[in-house]
């Protein structure tokens, strides 16, 4: 997408002239007389409003003020990109920066889409210091030079950006909602059916150890668990691994095909239902360790499939998992799961439903995509060039 812009009026700025970082400190957070605290962890990259906070109550150490329409930015580890813009007043972690826009200089609602953009967070990180924690410090960055459009071009910008933004919001928040809706399905059509141990419907086979001596010594997949999505689909990515052809054809035993289910089954928390998470594979690969293949025996495999990814196995999962930094499945732990179990004919019946709800699913989320891809066109043509 292109804007047309005319970059002959764009003129050259201090950061620090055009911004304030206010230091407006609060040593005692339950005294700061504010409903809400924003930390780091509050802050979703590439959402630019704040949507998640706590209450002060719940931390101590020195906080930073801020006030409706300032922008709150993860200035630690800043390669996180956690940005955005408060719409109401609180108290923040000392590890963001707490920016505030001159209003002679730049839009307010301007803001939040530069410091959101690779143009300013690239230069961000690039003057970060430290190497466990790298940090933004504001001396750094208030010198650092910037091109920056008038103020009636920043507004024509913002006001753009943010109706995109906005339009991102609700589709984003029409995924959730179709996402929960679905899983609660999940949980009420399973409920009424009749259950069997696991073990009596699935058979699981280990994968194998691989030697890390072989990894990017070859071109074909060695399926890991970062490999697994939430979807439940599983894909390649430029940090998968791959080993050589012999060392998989010597272990064909553990060669996974296109529609094999695989759970995982370790993880370093259990958040996202990433421990027992069940895959669908999309393409051929070596089956490593601690990741199993789920090999059905008297089960509809896409009913399976449904069955296994349902919250109430998640939490059986949860409950039933070893180890206090890394967790641990083993097959004892899920092998005598009370799995629904219904006729075949109510199998198939599940499985088409549950397909109707991932179409609607697959939609929201295509358009979410749609929509985030033209911000980031938008932003691109904005702000892409100046560097």
């Amino acid at each position: 997408m292109r804007l047309d812009l005319d970059r002959r009026s764009w003129r050259r700025v201090a950061f620090g002239d055009v911004i304030e970082s206010v230091t407006d400190r609060i040593d005692d957070p339950s005294q700061a007389g504010v409903k809400r605290y924003v930390g780091l962890e509050h802050l979703d990259p590439g959402v630019l409003t704040v949507q998640r906070w706590d209450s002060p109550d719940t931390v101590s150490a020195q906080k930073l003020r801020f006030q409706s329409g300032d922008v709150i930015f993860g200035r630690r580890r800043a390669y996180q990109k956690k940005v955005a813009m408060a719409e109401f007043e609180g108290i923040c972690s000392a590890h963001a920066l707490v920016l505030r826009a001159n209003p002679d200089a730049m839009n307010a609602g301007f803001l939040p889409h530069f410091i959101a953009s690779d143009y300013f967070l690239d230069r961000a990180i690039s003057i970060s210091v430290g190497s466990l924690s790298p940090t933004v410090n504001w001396r750094d960055l208030k010198v650092q030079v910037f091109e920056l459009p008038p103020i009636d071009e920043q507004n024509r910008i913002a006001d753009l950006l943010w109706t995109v933004e906005k339009h991102r919001n609700t589709l984003a928040a029409q995924v959730v909602e179709v996402a929960e809706a679905h899983s609660a399905w999940v949980t009420d059509r399973l409920s009424d059916f009749p259950t069997v141990s696991l073990g009596e419907v699935v058979q699981l086979q280990h994968g194998r150890p691989v030697p890390s001596a072989l990894y990017g010594q070859g071109d074909f997949p060695l399926l890991r668990p970062g490999d697994m999505h939430p979807s439940g689909t599983t894909s390649w990515s430029p940090t998968s691994v791959r080993i050589p052809y012999s060392f998989a054809d010597d272990k064909s035993d553990v060669v996974l095909k296109e529609g094999d289910l695989v759970i995982n089954m370790t993880a370093q928390s259990l958040e996202d239902a990433f421990l027992g998470r069940v895959c669908r594979m999309h393409d051929r690969a070596l089956l490593n360790q601690r990741i199993g293949r789920l090999e059905p025996r008297s089960v509809d495999p896409e009913y399976l499939f449904v069955a296994l990814r349902a919250p109430r196995f998640t939490a059986w999962v949860a409950r039933r998992c070893e180890g206090s930094k890394v967790k641990h499945m083993h097959w004892r732990h899920i092998e005598n799961y009370p799995f629904p179990l219904p006729e075949q004919d109510q199998q198939h019946l599940v499985v088409a439903e549950h397909n109707a709800w991932s179409a609607v699913l697959s939609t929201a989320e295509s358009e979410r995509v749609a929509v985030e891809s033209l911000r980031s066109a938008i932003s691109r043509d904005v702000f892409g060039g100046n560097k």
